[in-house]
């Protein structure tokens, strides 16, 4: 993303991440499905519960394939699932850019 352009911001937890959402409001979130702490569909829904954040664009990013993992991520607020290693990086990078525009 940053070779194209983009800022990002990193974190190696679902913590950190919640803590670095508690001062940065980006534009949107990309989020692995396993985390240290939490999986992603329940960082997703303490995103949506917030409401200083619940507005942000969220996709899932996860080597998860399990059907009633993805449904509850849609269900909690992912507005897209990318599967790792089926989804290509310039799909992923027009969709980056959806968002963003």
């Amino acid at each position: 993303m940053e070779r194209r352009g983009h800022q990002t911001l990193g974190a190696d937890t679902a913590e950190a991440a919640l803590a670095l959402l508690a001062a940065e409001r980006p534009s949107l979130i990309i989020v692995d499905g396993m985390m240290p702490g939490m999986n992603g569909v329940e960082f997703i829904r303490l995103v949506r519960a917030n409401l200083e954040t619940a507005t942000i664009p969220i996709i899932l990013y996860t080597a998860i394939s399990d059907q009633t993992f993805l449904d509850n991520a849609i269900e909690k607020g992912a507005n897209e699932i990318w599967i790792k290693g089926r989804t290509d990086s310039e799909q992923m990078h027009a969709r980056v850019e959806h968002y963003l525009s």
